[in-house]
């Protein structure tokens, strides 16, 4: 069995793009906004990682961190991966005085990159 993966992303065009690169090495959520995707980890069934962008909108009750946070709680050892189009170094150091474990991915970035930080083995990457 795939394990679980939430996809949250804002911009719809790069949802479905990610969405159609990784429905194949994962069992696949995903969501348009940080309302959504905290009704999919608080479901009883959590996903085994979370992908979110760090910025999901500008009338959201909360961002990727925020979402990564409450993720962290329902599940404190699943892999988070958090994307930014924001410079890396500045995000990385906030993420890491809040005490999340986390990586970051910068956008845009290469799909080997994404996949190689998910867990998914080089071997399995689709040619």
């Amino acid at each position: 069995m795939r394990p679980t993966l939430l996809l949250v992303e804002d911009d719809s065009w790069v949802l479905e793009s990610l969405a159609m690169m990784l429905e194949s090495y994962f069992q696949l959520s995903t969501a348009r906004s940080f309302s959504a995707a905290l009704l999919e980890i608080q479901r009883s069934s959590v996903p085994n990682l979370l992908l979110t962008d760090w910025h999901l909108g500008k009338n959201e009750d909360g961002d990727g961190l925020n979402l990564a946070a409450l993720y962290r709680i329902q599940c404190p050892s699943c892999p988070i991966v958090l994307m930014s189009a924001d410079t890396l170094s500045t995000q990385q150091q906030f993420y890491l005085e809040v005490g999340l474990k986390g990586r970051f991915l910068e956008k845009p970035f290469p799909p080997k990159q994404l996949l190689e930080f998910l867990g998914v083995p080089p071997g399995d990457f689709a040619a």
